[in-house]
């Protein structure tokens, strides 16, 4: 079944909302952003995920690979969204131990 984690409050930041789900083995990780209020000049935005396996290398569908250290501690630096309500979807599934 795996586990659900709000990573941010819209209520406490108001620009844009969060969230990731992890598989029950803690291979695969699937974070979701959405700004609910887009802004000019925005800050970038970087999300701290958590619920992943300590000590293992995560890749994303477009190759880049991370630590597990390096998401939950340095987070993850999403790229520039443009338009109105826009959202992102980022997969990140194990590669090595």
């Amino acid at each position: 079944m795996g586990s659900y984690h709000r990573l941010t409050n819209p209520m406490q930041n108001g620009w844009y909302t969060a969230w990731m789900s992890v598989s029950q083995d803690k291979k695969q990780a699937v974070e979701s952003c959405v700004v609910i209020d887009p802004q000019a000049n925005a800050p970038v935005l970087r999300l701290y995920l958590c619920g992943l396996l300590p000590d293992v290398v995560y890749c994303d569908g477009s190759g880049n690979k991370y630590k597990d250290a390096a998401l939950m501690h340095g987070g993850l630096v999403l790229p520039m969204q443009k338009g109105n309500y826009p959202a992102l979807q980022i997969v990140l599934k194990m590669i090595e131990k």
